[in-house]
């Protein structure tokens, strides 16, 4: 038996969902420190920034 459909608000139905602007930060007060280096990567730098990675 199929599932029965809701109806969505127009206000919801028409939405497009935008995408997030993620831009590299300052390190704040760990700024003036070392760096935390494994490999050579700065592990201060989030992850996704690091590698290059698309967020969906």
């Amino acid at each position: 038996m199929p599932k029965p459909v809701r109806n969505q608000p127009a206000s919801t139905r028409d939405f497009q969902q935008q995408q997030l602007p993620l831009v590299p930060i300052s390190k704040g007060r760990f700024d003036k420190g070392e760096p935390n280096l494994h490999d050579g990567e700065d592990l201060d730098v989030p992850t996704f920034l690091r590698r290059n990675m698309i967020l969906n």
